[in-house]
């Protein structure tokens, strides 16, 4: 699982919801190690669900070939943050939620999500099916 991403600004995101830039130099002790950045908190998501202490489960993150930020949660499917808005796409099997564990973007841009026990969900540019070998 991946909680902490550099995006393609250089920014970091922790456990997904969280923006930072690194800049400066923190000058310490001699006895101490140099710590070549200090981080500077940026606007962000928040909470996917528009609440501050929001209660999804984010278990990982990933960013695709256009700059958009995939976060997946644990109960409540994949969210797409574009740098604006954010998108929800629910994870089905049938009527039953699908609990993820991981997003991953290939190297061919298509973005996968790994879960328990319903095997892997492909993006096929509208909502997230589950991938059946041939």
């Amino acid at each position: 699982m991946q909680k902490i991403l550099e995006d393609h600004e250089g920014h970091f995101w922790f456990n997904t919801r969280y923006r930072y830039a690194i800049s400066g130099a923190i000058t310490l002790p001699a006895s101490e190690p140099k710590l070549e950045g200090i981080f500077q908190r940026l606007p962000s998501i928040g909470s996917l669900n528009g609440k501050p202490d929001g209660d999804y489960e984010y278990l990982s993150i990933a960013e695709d070939r256009d700059h958009n930020v995939w976060i997946a949660t644990y109960r409540d499917g994949v969210y797409r943050y574009d740098g604006r808005q954010l998108k929800h796409y629910p994870v089905m099997d049938g009527s039953r939620v699908v609990n993820l564990f991981t997003v991953y973007v290939d190297r061919e841009g298509t973005i996968w999500l790994g879960t328990h026990s319903h095997g892997v969900y492909r993006f096929n540019g509208t909502d997230f099916e589950r991938f059946e070998p041939k």
